[in-house]
């Protein structure tokens, strides 16, 4: 058994995940601008910094931790990241008081 041929195909295929799941991402934001507009679709996906880093590269967590931290950092995520906590928690009360009440 080729460990190392087994992570390059596991690589490979993690790669084509990745590609995937962007293009379903996409097509969904697409197809579906009024949740994007009402605040009901939220997604983050840190797209700089973690280039080069391989599943076996566990010591690399200074890096992902830095390029998560650079990402979530900048002002479009914030303000995003803002909105979902908004939303999520008058959802969660809304849903939640009345059963507390009950």
């Amino acid at each position: 058994m080729n460990l190392e041929g087994n992570l390059s195909v596991l690589a490979s295929r993690l790669k084509d995940m990745v590609i995937e799941t962007e293009r379903t991402a996409q097509g969904f934001e697409m197809d579906n601008p009024d949740l994007l507009e009402r605040n009901r679709y939220f997604r983050f996906t840190v797209k700089e910094g973690l280039r080069g880093i391989g599943l076996d590269e566990f010591k690399a967590r200074a890096m992902i931790y830095a390029a998560t931290s650079t990402y979530l950092e900048t002002v479009n995520v914030m303000r995003r990241a803002k909105q979902f906590v908004s939303v999520v928690s008058v959802d969660c009360k809304s849903r939640l008081i009345p059963r507390l009440i009950r």
